[in-house]
Order: C-alpha cells, then sequence, then structure tokens
C-alpha cells in the first residue's frame, strides 16, 4: 500500500528489500514526530500529514483501500506534532512554534479541534506563561502523544523552557502535559505532572480514572519512567477534603476539635490523590560527563521508546536499547558502539513491579545485526502485537510478536525480504494493523501496509 498523501494517491502492497540498511544507531536518542498520523473509523482509515503550509487528511474505504475523499487545512506559521483521531469523532491537531523572545504572551502551543472533513471547530492556546517555567519552544525533541477521556483530551510533549538566569545552558528542555476541556477548547496545567528533562519521547494513556504518562528522560530521571496521576479524570481531579485538619464539612473550614471557623483559604484543605513514578527501564548516570557538561555523552542513552499500551492493571512499553546495566549474552554498558536490542517493559501499576523482557539477544558487539523502529499495537482481545525490522548485513526481515499483559511472548512470525520501516505509528482496524512504511526506492512514493491478525498467533502479511 503506497501513499503519495500530498497528491491524494496511494498504492497498496508489500515491501521488497531495501538497497541497503538505513545508517547505524543513532548518537542521540530523542525522538521525532511521525511524518503521518492514522485513524480508522470502522468504515474509513483516515491518513494525516503536513505539507509546509497545510494540514492534509486523505480517506480510505477499509473495505476497497480506494481513496475516498482528500481535505487541507491551513497551518502556516506553524509545525505539526501530533495528530488524533478521538473517540469522540474529532481530530486534535497539536502545533508548536517558537517563541524567541521568551513572550509570556505569544501563543506557542495549539490544540486544534477538526470534523473528519477539517472543517475547523475550535482551538486551545498555551502561551509563553503558561507555567512558571516559561515554552521557549513548543516543538521539542520529542514525539508528543495526546489521548482523551470524556471530554478532557490530555497532551503529553516536551518543550524548551525560558533560560534560567546564572544557568550555564541556554534553555533546557522539560516536559509539558496540559489539559484540554474540549467542550470549551480550553487549556489548563496539570501542575501535578510527572517531571522529566531532558524528555526524548513521550506517551500518555488512560485507565479508569487514572492519567498515565511515559517519559524518555537522560538525566532527571535518567531511564524510561511511568508516572501516573491517581485518579486525575474523577470529579474535582480526586481531590478529597482534609478533614483531619480542616473539619468534616466540605468547603467550610473548621477546627476539627473544637468546631470553629478556620481563618484558611479553601484549597489548602483539599488534598491531590497519589502521582507515583516507576523506573521501568534505567539507565546508568555518566557521572564524569555530568560534571563536565560534556553534553553529547550525556544525552546519549542508547536507548529509544517506540511504543506504550495499558491492559488491565499493566502498563507495557517496547523500544530498542543497548544493554546498560541489564547484561546481553554477558555485555553490559552504553557505549554507541554497541548495537540495541529490543526491549519491553511490563509493569503492574498499583506497585510499579516492572518485568524487563528482551524480544532480541543479539550479542551487542555484533556489528552484522541491526534492530529497527519497534511498534508497539493493541489488540482486541487484550493482548499486544509488537512489529520491528531486523537487519543482518543487507538482508531484511520483519519480526512479529505476539504478547500478554505480562510480556510473554505467545507466538512470532517473521516475513524474509519484507521491511517494516515505518513512518507512523500502526493502527488497528478491525482485524488488521496498518501503518505508513517508507519508500524502499530513492524517489518513489510510501506504502501503506498492512498485517491481517483475524487470528493473532498467525498472522497473515497483506500483499495487493
Amino acid at each position: 500500500m503506497n501513499p503519495d498523501v500530498e497528491a491524494g494517491q496511494i498504492g497498496y502492497g508489500a515491501a521488497t528489500v531495501a538497497p541497503s540498511p538505513p545508517a547505524g544507531f543513532a548518537f542521540a536518542n530523542w525522538a521525532n514526530p511521525a511524518s503521518y498520523f492514522l485513524g480508522s473509523t470502522g468504515t474509513q482509515l483516515l491518513v494525516l500529514t503536513a505539507t509546509r503550509r497545510a494540514l492534509v487528511e486523505t480517506s480510505f474505504a477499509l473495505d476497497s483501500y480506494h481513496q475516498s475523499g482528500i481535505h487541507r487545512a491551513s497551518i502556516a506559521g506553524w509545525m505539526l506534532r501530533d495528530a488524533y483521531l478521538a473517540p469522540d469523532g474529532h481530530i486534535y491537531v497539536l502545533i508548536g512554534r517558537s517563541n524567541p523572545t521568551e513572550s509570556t504572551s505569544r501563543a506557542v502551543i495549539e490544540v486544534r479541534q477538526y470534523d473528519q472533513n477539517l472543517r475547523l471547530l475550535g482551538t486551545a492556546q498555551v502561551d509563553g506563561g503558561f507555567d512558571s517555567d516559561g515554552v521557549y519552544d513548543g516543538l521539542g525533541a520529542s514525539a508528543p502523544d495526546m489521548v482523551l477521556a470524556g471530554t478532557t483530551l490530555i497532551v503529553h510533549m516536551s518543550r524548551a523552557i525560558f533560560h534560567i538566569k546564572g544557568d550555564w545552558a541556554a534553555h533546557h528542555e522539560v516536559n509539558l502535559a496540559f489539559a484540554v476541556d474540549t467542550s470549551t477548547m480550553t487549556a489548563t496545567d496539570i501542575p501535578d505532572r510527572p517531571y522529566a528533562s531532558h524528555s526524548f519521547n513521550e506517551f500518555v494513556a488512560t485507565a479508569g480514572d487514572d492519567v498515565l504518562f511515559i517519559d524518555h528522560g537522560d538525566a532527571y530521571p535518567r531511564g524510561v519512567q511511568l508516572g501516573i496521576m491517581h485518579g486525575y479524570l474523577a470529579p474535582n481531579h480526586g481531590q478529597t477534603w482534609n478533614t483531619s485538619q480542616c473539619g468534616p464539612t466540605v468547603g467550610t473550614p473548621t477546627d476539627p476539635v473544637t468546631g470553629q471557623p478556620l481563618s484558611v483559604d479553601p484549597s489548602y484543605c483539599w488534598q491531590s490523590p497519589t502521582e507515583n513514578d516507576y523506573m521501568v527501564f534505567t539507565i546508568p548516570a555518566d557521572n564524569a560527563a555530568l560534571a563536565n557538561h560534556n553534553m553529547l555523552t550525556v544525552n546519549f542513552t542508547g536507548t529509544t521508546v517506540n511504543g506504550f499500551g495499558v491492559a488491565d492493571s499493566r502498563a507495557l512499553t517496547v523500544g530498542l536499547s543497548v544493554p546498560n546495566g541489564h547484561a546481553i549474552d554477558g555485555v553490559t554498558g552504553h557505549s554507541p558502539h554497541l548495537r540495541a536490542n529490543v526491549y519491553l517493559t511490563s509493569t503492574d501499576t498499583a506497585t510499579g513491579a516492572t518485568t524487563l523482557v528482551w524480544l532480541t539477544t543479539r550479542n551487542p558487539q555484533d556489528q552484522t545485526y541491526l534492530e529497527l523502529q519497534p511498534a508497539l499495537t493493541p489488540l482486541a482481545n487484550g493482548d499486544f502485537a509488537v512489529v520491528w525490522d531486523e537487519w543482518h548485513e543487507k538482508h531484511v526481515t520483519m519480526q512479529y510478536r505476539l504478547v500478554d499483559d505480562t510480556g510473554t511472548v505467545l507466538a512470532q512470525k517473521q516475513w524474509s525480504g519484507h521491511s517494516f520501516a515505518a513512518v507512523s505509528q500502526p493502527v488497528l482496524a478491525g482485524h488488521r494493523i496498518l501503518w505508513v512504511g517508507s519508500s524502499t526506492t530513492p524517489g518513489s512514493r510510501n506504502y501503506l501496509r498492512g498485517i491481517n491478525v483475524r487470528n493473532p498467533a498467525d498472522p497473515v502479511l497483506i500483499e495487493r
């Protein structure tokens, strides 16, 4: 399947062997937004991308993959960071721009709400003074994520902050999470959100009233962090009245012993629910590099975070990593000369207990193998599909693993000579996993590719 979305064209077919493997493992490990964003309406597949000045949406009938429409919307002066077809049927588009003068009033981030024909319905703005850190740059070196629960849209991203007076760095990069009330398109800060600096990639999901955040940090913290805000989606964000300090009458502070009125702001009496941070993949610190501000070495973690999913009481992450402190074939360390393997973590969201599973265990010193771009797709039965490319010298094989929520591998399959090469996150459309894969021939179009997972234990590569 083969899209040139800007021209409103798409083909459908299998990927073939690329002429040579991509460049080796990146020295720094921050992410970039996907080139394409996919969403399924049940009957239509929506493919969104951006040209220099416009957002482009091309729709295809899922029963035939024939193009059924194309729409455009201007985003001139902004850069596309994320696009999300939400359960309410609207498309939410996250865009950003720079703020070189550190203006506190300049709109630096916008979330735009569109219908499925890209008609603008509303806009939520985040200005430079949105929080105490400031937003110097709404672009960030990461791939943001969004999730909708009811009428609350949670946005999780990174940004460069205002210069800290006296600090050696011009601008630090820090994560940012905020909520948008989609009924009014008003953005509000999430003040107790998990913190990460730098945050090289972000994911966000919900489980009941809880919001779960993934950050890939290189310093504070150094590793893959799962942050859980318990009860944030409950009424009043799960806050409860502190009866032990403010008496039994909600909204009216009184001395719990004498019953006399207390002259305190009622906001003082509300207790926020617990926010827990768990390290699901640890990366040893390079203390010498930190002390010498050798940022090329500090920024290198040898790790990427490529996918995130939640099922029942467990959260899964998938990515690539050199061993760091988790030995593979007796090899540890985070040298850029080591090759990465595919990892998966499964975390109990109640306790933070995490199981690490290496889906590949190639010797990291073996330069003939290269694992690339794993992605995690939740399936209808509660299991997950992990797909990635494995290069051996100049030959590529698309790898597939079916895993449950504990990280146990239930089935596996591979397709020799076929490439995953995703430039979008995959989406589940009925019994098919669909994604846009990069072209195998320079100058040709990209492909829309698919795997039939009607039987997830025996998937079939879609070829047309």
